[in-house]
């Protein structure tokens, strides 16, 4: 998708239009919404490129394993993040 691997996500929301911001703002208050964040707007995860890699571990742990090892795929997998 390029978006830079050093850009945070929260300044991804900045570039997003008020008037587009504000149409989520009326859908989510219309919808019964869990309070808990969804784990890619976790802050511990704010930087984008460690943010995929958490992803590409999570959903390849085999890979993740031959690449960065084992204490890599335990921290990106642990229940709760």
């Amino acid at each position: 998708m390029g978006l830079p691997l050093d850009l945070k996500v929260s300044e991804i929301r900045t570039f997003i239009p008020q008037d587009v911001r504000s149409m989520r703002r009326r859908e989510l208050d219309q919808s019964t919404v869990d309070e808990a964040l969804p784990s890619f707007l976790d802050p511990r995860w704010d930087n984008l490129g460690e943010s995929v890699l958490r992803k590409w571990i999570r959903s390849y742990q085999h890979v993740g394993h031959k690449w960065y090892g084992s204490k890599a795929v335990e921290y990106y997998t642990q229940e709760g993040m």
